[in-house]
This record gives C-alpha cells, sequence and structure tokens, in this order.
C-alpha cells in the first residue's frame, strides 16, 4: 500500500464514491531544549514560580520518568536544579522510574554532584507506604514521595503517545506498588466516552487523584517529534501543565475536515517500516476510539498489514491470544473485562471494543487466517477493501484518506463544509449491511 493509497487506485474508483484525503498536520517549529526550558520555569502554568514554591523546603523530591541518558532530560534536569539551587535547604532527591537500577557513575558528573540518586523498586514492600484507596484500589506509593514536602515531576512525552499513558501524572504511577500498577490496568480503567459520556477514563481520573494524593507540586514536561525534535516545553502546576500540554499536541495532531461521519477512513502505512497486525491495531484503536472521531456509525476502518507477525514479544503474543481465543468481539470484551489486563491485552480489549461499533479491514497481511481470527477482514489490496466497504453501506461509500494516522487527527470543521455537504448528511441514514466474518477451523 505504501505510504498512502496510490494515486491510480483512487483515481479508477467509481465516480460515484466520495474520496478526500485529509491534509498532514503542520509540522512545528524545533525548539532549543535550553532556552525553551529557561522560558517555560520563568512562565509558570496556573501557579507559583519554582523558586517560590521552593522557599524553606528541606526535603525536595524530583520524580523522573526515565534514567537522564538522553540529552532533553539532562537539560531539562540542569534548568530545574538552576532554579532550586537559591533557594533548596538541602540536596534534592532525584527518584527515578527506571526499570533497572542505574549506576550513578552513569550520570553526568555536574548532576550527579547536586542530587542523591535513587532508584523506585516497585516490588520492595519496604520503601511503599499507602495513601489510601480509589475505586477500590489500594494505592501504595514509594515513601520518598510522601516523604518530600516539595514533590517535582519530569517528564517526556513524544507527538504520537496517547497522553494517559504518558506526561507527569504517569511518572508518578511508575513510582507505585506493581500491586497498584496491576490493580490500574483493569479493563473498566481504559473504558472511556462510549461507556460514561464523558472524554475523561476512570484510569486518568485514577491518575489525577493520585497526583493529588502524593502532594505532586510542580510539573516540567516537554513534547519530542516522531525525530526526536522538541516542540513544546510547559511548567507549573500539574494540572495547568497537562492541560496546555494537550491543547499544544491538539494543535499539532488535528487536521480539518469538511463532513462529521465518513463511511471509511484509510490508513496509511509507516513510511519506513513494516506494520504487523499487533502495530496497526495501535493506529486503528487511536483513530476509531477519539472523541472526535469522524467515522460514522457502523463505519470502516482499512489499515495496511505489511509485515509478517512481527513483534514476538509477551506483549504481543498476549494481543494475538485475546482475541483468537475469543469466538468474535464481544467474546473477547467478555473475557478482558473484569480483571488486570497484561500488556499487549489493553491493546487487544480497547480494538474489540471498538470492533463492536466497526469493522475494520487488514490490507495485504501475510497471515490471512490470523489476521480473520483476530476478527479483522482480511483483503488482498486497497481495491478489494473498498469494494467490502461498498458491499457493507448501502449507498455509495464517503472515504478519508488519513496520510500520517499515527500523528494526525481528523476534526469536523463546518466552516469547511459546503451547503451540499449539509445536505447530502440529511440524506444519508447510518444504515449498514450484516456481515458475519467466519473463522477457519
Amino acid at each position: 500500500m505504501g505510504n498512502a493509497p496510490r494515486a491510480s487506485v483512487v483515481r479508477h474508483l467509481p465516480a460515484r464514491w466520495h474520496i478526500e484525503t485529509v491534509a498532514a498536520p503542520r509540522n512545528g517549529v524545533a525548539l532549543d531544549a535550553e532556552s525553551a526550558s529557561a522560558a517555560a520555569l520563568a512562565r509558570p502554568r496556573a501557579g507559583l514560580p519554582l523558586r517560590e514554591l521552593a522557599q524553606g523546603k528541606r526535603n525536595t523530591v524530583i520524580a523522573l520518568d526515565a534514567f537522564p541518558a538522553d540529552p532533553l532530560r539532562q537539560t531539562l534536569l540542569r534548568a530545574m536544579l538552576r532554579e532550586l539551587q537559591a533557594e533548596a535547604q538541602s540536596q534534592p532527591t532525584l527518584l527515578l522510574a527506571a526499570d533497572t537500577a542505574p549506576s550513578p557513575v552513569d550520570l553526568p558528573a555536574d548532576l550527579r554532584a547536586q542530587v542523591r540518586l535513587l532508584w523506585h523498586d516497585p516490588q520492595d514492600q519496604r520503601d511503599l507506604d499507602t495513601i489510601g484507596v480509589f475505586e477500590g484500589i489500594t494505592f501504595w506509593l514509594n515513601y520518598h514521595v510522601l516523604a518530600a514536602d516539595l514533590l517535582i515531576a519530569i517528564s517526556v512525552l513524544r507527538i504520537d503517545d496517547e497522553t494517559t499513558h504518558a506526561g507527569c501524572y504517569h511518572t508518578l504511577l511508575r513510582l507505585t506498588a506493581r500491586s497498584t500498577q496491576r490493580d490500574l490496568r483493569e479493563a473498566r480503567f481504559f473504558d472511556g466516552s462510549a461507556e460514561s459520556g464523558t472524554e475523561v477514563s476512570l484510569l486518568e481520573r485514577a491518575l489525577h487523584e493520585l497526583a493529588r494524593r502524593a502532594g505532586l507540586s510542580f510539573a516540567l514536561e516537554a513534547l519530542e517529534d516522531e525525530q526526536g525534535r522538541l516542540l513544546a516545553v510547559f511548567a507549573g502546576m500539574p494540572s495547568g501543565v497537562r492541560a496546555a500540554m494537550q491543547r499544544r499536541i491538539a494543535e499539532l495532531r488535528e487536521a480539518p475536515v469538511r463532513h462529521a461521519a465518513y463511511d471509511a477512513l484509510v490508513l496509511a502505512a509507516p513510511r519506513r517500516r513494516p506494520q504487523s497486525l499487533f502495530e496497526a491495531a495501535s493506529t486503528v484503536v487511536s483513530q476509531g476510539l477519539s472523541p472526535t472521531s469522524v467515522l460514522a456509525h457502523d463505519g470502516v476502518l482499512i489499515v495496511p498489514v505489511t509485515g509478517d507477525m512481527g513483534d514476538q514479544s509477551a506483549a504481543a503474543q498476549a494481543f494475538y491470544d485475546a482475541l483468537t481465543n475469543a469466538d468474535s468481539p464481544e467474546q473477547a470484551v467478555h473475557l478482558l473485562r473484569g480483571r488486570a489486563l497484561r500488556e499487549g491485552e489493553e491493546r487487544a480489549y480497547l480494538l474489540a471494543r471498538l470492533m463492536q461499533r466497526h469493522r475494520v479491514i487488514a490490507v495485504g497481511a501475510p497471515h490471512e487466517r490470523l489476521a480473520r481470527n483476530s476478527h479483522f477482514i482480511p483483503a488482498r489490496n486497497l481495491m478489494e477493501a473498498l469494494e467490502i466497504t461498498e458491499s457493507l453501506v448501502d449507498h455509495p461509500p464517503r472515504v478519508l484518506l488519513i496520510k500520517r494516522p499515527r500523528v494526525t487527527r481528523p476534526v469536523f470543521s463546518p466552516f469547511l463544509a459546503t451547503l451540499d455537504d449539509i445536505l447530502d448528511a440529511h440524506e444519508r441514514q447510518p444504515s449498514s449491511k450484516p456481515m458475519r466474518i467466519a473463522k477457519h477451523s
């Protein structure tokens, strides 16, 4: 399928079809990390400057989302320490949410001299204490976090991250006990707007409550693009930083389209690497379950699968097992709901939820049986996928081509709609023809 649906295919489609291409989101201006960090700290969001917060504090803890081996995290940390230097009464503690215990010698000498380096072990009960219960889940958090009289979080996001899985709140989640992390992976925490009528999932509410109870006072967040260029830095009160970052991500990702509902979204393949079913599912979920999704009810998502099963990790295997062990998306949701999800099962659960309302066509999947048993509709090529789409709706399909689906979020803009568009929308009825997909024996 390439980077986008081939122009020759689109050119030979029937004239009755409605084909649009969403404009790629604009690239943000690359920022200098040092000056951007200093500017963000000088103008905090919805709160006091860090220097004022640090006055008289004797136990400052800086929670970092990963070991600062990269230049950006080192720059953010240096900027933070400069602000604290004049006011801090003692050496700050740098608490790392790293997967393995780091060696202090791996930290640059200037940073090593300014902080006390600690590593959080989520299974070491001696360093954990409870801060109560939320929705039946006990919050066990690192003791050093709770002992701090000034708690700060530093995190780096990527433009294609899901915001509930990154940022200052998620940094604190990684400083909880393994049991708390496991329990917050119950399926109900990933149910969002479709069930609750709100754009905020239970997981997001849990993370906000965790930060509140922990006493998180200040956050410093940075945003990178897919190539590692710095796009934004925000500092200040955590809720203000989160809101500012989400607005900035929306500005960079959202692309206006003419219609509120499309019969099919065609998601282009990544540019430089193959894409397995497991990897494609992440993009499908991002587009189909977005609160601003422009996919019609019972609409179709068409996604290329240009590689084999790809990732052989435990997460990928858990994803395939969760789907292939169920006879339908409904059964997959039923089997996964009510328990903690392993890594990979979360993606399977969200995809199965989406498949209850939409069809997903996998184009060019090398393993057709795996695709069908995972409840995708296999198609040899884009033309066949579009023909399947037409068979599922009772009117000429309206199709939206998305060239960079990982970083593009189409959003309906009434200012782009013509009078004909509005009249056509009233004439269309959300009906579809049922289609049962038989599994191979």
